[in-house]
């Protein structure tokens, strides 16, 4: 492949990205990249409540990126629903899905390929623009240089660059390591009430079981309902996530590096139309989180509500990490002594008892690519000493209160680790194993 504007915008950026980093090593690394977006589904039980629906919507959007990925929104914040294309029975059944959320999945994919998503997340990558830059050219390796070289020091890109073809590795290693790893997450939010929840959580078979002729059964039934009840009270934010992700390969940049190479306004114009590029899907899942008990409103339930939105938008993206490798992240980790501890915790869906890999990241300084991580060791969440980072958690700890001789998770500042601190060292990072 040709490189002539590519190795022009490389060279200036090395520089920039190398000085910007040095001394901050332990905590930068090659994140994944993720774009939000609101779906409005004109859900009856938010459009009947008006002030609530407007707490949970202004509450997204003045949410920021998880900071375990790298921010790549594009123009799309949010969707309405009626302008969501209609979707054929094939293209619904198509989906691995319930039947409401496939029709959600299969018209947001028509969606994407009709408002060109896929170019636009492409676009912002190489920073496209119709008109030329300083340099003479449509786009930059700027973005790409930045986060690629994430946690390298000096003396690491240096040797890269040394070797054969370095400078061409390290670019290409990039691009194969973090655009693949670009998603898009799309939200959708529900009140419910907790009898909702309690269908949903427990099932429709259990609560069916109250009326049973059988009475083990009935008892059963009743004593699990008992239990949710006393857990769940009042209503609920409840937040159901559509997980995507770009499809990307060598060869797809080869077809994007036709249009960038060509160096025309029409060829990126012609870029921005094409039908090439493509958005895949990678599964659903969702969370719910306590708002208010009644449905008076007041300043303390827009309070309590703007908490329960949070939580439960952060609780699917932890949950949808869980559930799919390829949306798992890392967290730099630190020794004190022989504590071994991380900044994440209860908002990352940790819970005492995880599993997590502590891995040594290195740059493969012949490829330009993340060598296979080496796995150093497995360490424990301490059950007592996981991190209440949750929103507000430290206004409602305030509220409760801290029985003496209790510890206040949300005073922790960190969750803690068992494992062998003597093996480990800042600039190593942990990822949650099942």
């Amino acid at each position: 492949m040709k490189r002539t504007m590519i190795l022009a915008a490389l060279f200036a950026a090395f520089s920039l990205s190398v000085n910007a980093q040095e001394g901050e090593k332990e905590f930068q690394y090659r994140r994944s990249s993720l774009a939000t977006i609101m779906l409005d589904t004109h859900d009856g039980t938010l459009e009947a409540q008006p002030e609530i629906k407007k707490v949970v919507v202004d509450t997204y959007k003045a949410k920021p990126t998880p900071d375990k990925y790298n921010d790549h929104n594009i123009d799309i914040r949010s969707i309405d629903v009626a302008n969501l294309p209609a979707a054929t029975d094939d293209e619904i059944n198509a989906i691995d899905e319930k039947k409401k959320d496939a029709e959600y999945v299969a018209r947001l994919m028509k969606y994407f390929a009709k408002e060109k998503v896929a170019n636009k997340l492409i676009a912002k990558w190489f920073e496209v623009t119709p008109e030329k830059n300083a340099e003479g050219t449509h786009g930059t390796l700027n973005l790409i240089t930045e986060r690629g070289l994430a946690g390298y020091s000096a003396e690491e890109v240096a040797a890269a660059k040394q070797s054969k073809g370095g400078e061409n590795n390290l670019i290409n290693g990039a691009l194969e390591d973090l655009i693949p790893r670009t998603f898009v997450a799309v939200t959708r939010y529900e009140f419910t009430s907790a009898d909702e929840i309690m269908e949903a959580v427990l099932g429709t078979g259990i609560i069916q079981n109250l009326t049973s002729g059988n009475a083990l059964v009935k008892a059963a039934a009743e004593i699990a309902i008992a239990k949710f009840k006393e857990a769940y009270q009042g209503y609920f934010v409840t937040t159901r996530t559509y997980l995507f992700q770009l499809a990307w390969t060598m060869e797809t940049f080869g077809a994007f590096e036709k249009y960038l190479g060509a160096n025309t306004p029409e060829a990126i114009k012609d870029f921005m139309n094409s039908d090439e590029f493509k958005i895949k899907y990678v599964g659903t899942t969702s969370k719910f989180a306590p708002a208010c008990m009644t449905l008076s409103f007041d300043d303390k339930t827009a309070e309590l509500l703007e908490r329960a939105t949070l939580r439960s938008t952060d609780a699917v993206i932890a949950k949808l990490q869980k559930e799919y490798e390829v949306f798992k992240t890392l967290a730099p980790i630190y020794i004190e002594g022989k504590d071994i501890t991380a900044l994440i915790g209860m908002n990352e869906g940790v819970e005492g008892g995880d599993k997590f890999e502590v891995l040594e990241l290195r740059l493969d300084p012949k490829t330009g690519k993340m060598a296979e991580p080496k796995v150093v060791q497995k360490i424990t969440a301490i059950k007592g000493k996981v991190w209440d980072n949750r929103a507000g958690a430290a206004e409602e700890a305030a509220e409760k209160g801290v029985k003496e001789g209790e510890e206040n998770p949300a005073a922790l500042g960190k969750t803690y680790f068992k494992g062998n601190a003597k093996k480990l060292m800042p600039g190593m990072f942990i990822r949650q194993i099942k």
